[in-house]
């Protein structure tokens, strides 16, 4: 079960679906968020490690919250007017990239997102103990670097039908953060063209 808050905006059908993804270990601050020109979507992922989330994407390599948030936000997108916006900061940064490609949105806010989960100096430094359960065996699995799914959905898809990205990222945060996630990811769309 995926608990949920839902603010429809002034005139549903009109605007636009805006989900916002919460970070690790779940914050109520964004589900309070309100527009009255959009329709805010602010689902919880209490799974995961101490039930601080998954990554939006599910445990033990069975990816059920990727197919709950994705059955919500199909639901709640039929109620408007059909454009699709992801919003979220750090775990809430990597869903909203992941499901705006999954997803086809319009467009995706990333704050200081993870990019590759497993494998990288912010995992190595204790961060694996939340990583390493979402995938069970599968570590080269295409969720754990978002890089390897833009990749895959480049031969898909043209470069057109993927989300425009507005990625926030500070030089101040982790050691090698900056070069390992948000550059890395900067520089396979840059590839990808």
């Amino acid at each position: 079960r995926m608990y949920y808050r839902y603010t429809p905006a002034l005139s549903e059908c009109d605007s636009p679906l805006l989900v916002i993804l919460h970070g690790h270990s779940y914050n109520a601050k964004p589900s309070k968020y309100k527009n009255n020109n959009l329709n805010v979507l602010a689902p919880i992922d209490n799974f995961g490690v101490n039930n601080c989330g998954s990554w939006w994407l599910g445990e033990n390599g069975d990816f059920f919250v990727k197919d709950m948030l994705h059955a919500l936000v199909k639901e709640k997108l039929m109620a408007s007017n059909s454009v699709l916006l992801f919003w979220g900061s750090s775990m809430g940064g990597f869903g909203a990239i992941l499901h705006s490609i999954l997803l086809k949105a319009n467009a995706a806010y990333a704050n200081i997102p993870q990019i590759k989960l497993i494998n990288s100096t912010y995992s190595n430094k204790g961060m694996n103990k939340f990583f390493m359960p979402i995938f069970e065996d599968d570590k080269e699995s295409i969720y754990n670097d978002l890089t390897n799914l833009l990749e895959v959905k480049s031969r898909e898809i043209e470069a057109k039908e993927f989300p425009l990205f507005f990625i926030a990222q500070s030089r101040y945060d982790y050691e090698n953060y900056l070069e390992e996630q948000s550059l890395y990811f900067f520089k396979k769309c840059l590839e990808l063209k």
